[in-house]
């Protein structure tokens, strides 16, 4: 068996096969396109993380600190993106391009 256990590569190809076709559809009618904001990719991804940590059956205890690291990464990366979109906002009406 390996890591994971071929019982949880199972489990986790049948979450795949049912997520895929909301994905084709989404593709299909580009809404896709819409979705390109890294904060929100960044979330997304980080969170998927956290859902494999608890899949993989992670003790609650040394899942923990991963998921703290994790949070200050996400927090820290939405935090400073919010700055450069204040700060380009400023830039922009003090140049007249706002």
């Amino acid at each position: 068996m390996g890591f994971l256990g071929i019982g949880k590569l199972i489990d986790a190809y049948k979450a795949y096969r049912k997520v895929k076709p909301v994905v084709d559809v989404l593709q299909r009618e580009g809404t896709v396109d819409k979705l390109k904001s890294r904060k929100l990719w960044v979330t997304v991804i980080i969170a998927a993380i956290g859902a494999l940590l608890a899949g993989i059956g992670l003790e609650a205890d040394k899942a923990q600190p991963i998921l703290d690291w994790l949070s200050t990464i996400l927090m820290t990366y939405i935090g400073g993106q919010a700055v450069v979109d204040v700060t380009t906002a400023i830039m922009a009406k003090k140049n007249g391009t706002a």
